[in-house]
């Protein structure tokens, strides 16, 4: 074999690498366009399932903020308060007694 017949295998040899990688790149950017696709898909059915989920576990735990308080819970809080808050809940009580609204 001459050196001109091993150049030219040589030549063949790269145009061939050259080929089976653009049909094997060809390949993998159609595979990996498909699988971001699935993924894509059920991204937003995922989404869509917690979103779902939230809004039911919303609407069944929708509760006044607050509950009313019976005035013998509060006479019986006020047992249990320290002189000092008692006299801070005093103080409330005659702050409140003194608005306008409470002459009305």
């Amino acid at each position: 074999m001459s050196i001109s017949e091993e150049l030219r295998k040589l030549v063949l040899a790269g145009l061939g690498a050259a080929s089976v990688a653009t049909e094997k790149t060809g390949d993998a950017i159609e595979t990996l366009a498909k699988r971001g696709e699935e993924v894509l898909a059920q991204g937003k059915d995922m989404n869509e399932r917690l979103r779902h989920e939230i809004r039911q576990a919303m609407d069944e735990t929708e509760e006044p903020a607050v509950s009313a308080v019976g005035k013998d819970e509060v006479l019986s809080a006020l047992d249990k308060l320290t002189p000092e808050e008692r006299k801070a809940i005093r103080d409330k009580l005659d702050q409140l007694g003194q608005t306008p609204e409470a002459d009305a």
